[in-house]
């Protein structure tokens, strides 16, 4: 007999899709946009699948990551993308399937990271045996047909990707990422905050670059008081540098233990994180050469600014790194005279020099 869930929590979802592209020998997706393949998305339970995979993605208003497109083409068997045209190409369906039985997963949540982890999304899941669904197998298979036709779609080329690539980044796209665009009630109220990376014994190897568009900011505790909007600055543990500055760009969530074995972390004491848009990106690959040290910023604002604090209650935050404490609010005083020191390095923080 059939059965039909609907699916309001994030990581029930993640579980019943893991479970599927563990179970099943074959998957067809037909989604508006795809974001960027980035650790924690969607795109971690497809590297792991056996079978084979057919999709097809939208570009609408430019919102699918090149990147991601990318990547699909390379995961998928047959991969197509759809022709531009008047009506918006807005579907979330994916339909597992084997010899006896499907499940299809049809709701809101496109293939991108805040889909599956951050947005508050909805997904329709119907599993059953073939011939208990026959009619929906006819009606998607006829639709998915249709789709990867040429009347509708075009296969992956790489002159194609060069030119949408360029499309793609001239699009204002600053506060959007992964075919999410944030939009902030007009009275929130932005805090600032410090967030420490990396371990005393564990820092940040040689070498890394934060310059990719998006990353999971993790915790050792839920990290009560942070929000959708807020800004954080990223110090290195060990390095004490600063490694850039980061928008908040969905609630805190904690990882399980399925994804911290995926990840290769199963003992991670980090386990909550928020996703974090990356505001520095050309500062994320010079911060070990150049860069800035967190310190000397602390006591280079005491002497412009000697009434004003660093923190929310003090005239530093050495003891608050120094108690291991995840994070601390910072003073808009400080963290914009910090964004000033970057913006004079790199130019990406325009938007705060106001």
């Amino acid at each position: 007999m059939s059965t039909n869930e609907l699916v309001l929590d994030n990581s029930r979802l993640r579980q019943l899709f893991e479970e599927c592209c563990n179970k099943y020998s074959k998957l067809r997706f037909a989604v508006a946009w795809c974001g960027r393949p980035n650790d924690g998305s969607p795109y971690s339970y497809l590297r792991s699948f056996k079978g084979s995979i057919s999709g097809i993605v939208g570009r609408a208003f430019n919102q699918s990551h090149p990147d991601g497109i990318r990547e699909l083409h390379r995961l998928c068997k047959q991969f197509r993308i759809v022709t531009p045209s008047e009506a918006t190409f807005h579907p979330k369906i994916y339909l597992f399937e084997n010899s006896d039985q499907i499940t299809l997963f049809v709701g809101s949540n496109n293939f991108t990271s805040p889909a599956f982890v951050g947005n508050n999304e909805s997904m329709s899941i119907i599993v059953g045996k073939r011939r208990e669904l026959l009619d929906i197998l006819h009606a998607f298979n006829e639709q998915f047909d249709r789709w990867m036709s040429d009347r509708f779609s075009i296969s992956f080329s790489k002159q194609w990707l060069h030119q949408y690539e360029i499309e793609y980044h001239k699009t204002d796209h600053y506060f959007k990422t992964e075919g999410l665009v944030l939009k902030e009630p007009a009275d929130a109220e932005v805090t600032y905050w410090l967030k420490p990376w990396g371990d005393p014994d564990d820092p940040v190897p040689s070498g890394k670059q934060f310059d990719e568009e998006m990353y999971n900011l993790d915790f050792g505790v839920k990290p009560s008081g942070v929000k959708i909007g807020d800004i954080m600055i990223v110090y290195g543990i060990g390095w004490k540098k600063v490694f850039g500055v980061f928008k908040v760009l969905s609630g805190h969530s904690e990882y399980r233990k399925s994804e911290l074995r995926r990840m290769g972390k199963p003992k991670y004491r980090w386990t909550w994180h928020v996703a974090g848009l990356n505001l520095t990106r050309k500062f994320g690959r010079t911060w070990e050469k150049g860069g800035i040290y967190y310190f000397p910023l602390e006591e280079k604002f005491a002497k412009l600014k000697p009434r004003s604090t660093v923190t929310l209650w003090s005239k530093s935050a050495r003891g608050t790194i120094k108690s291991g404490s995840n994070y601390c609010g910072l003073s808009d005083q400080f963290a914009h005279f910090v964004f000033r020191e970057i913006n004079r390095q790199t130019g990406e923080l325009e938007e705060f020099m106001n």
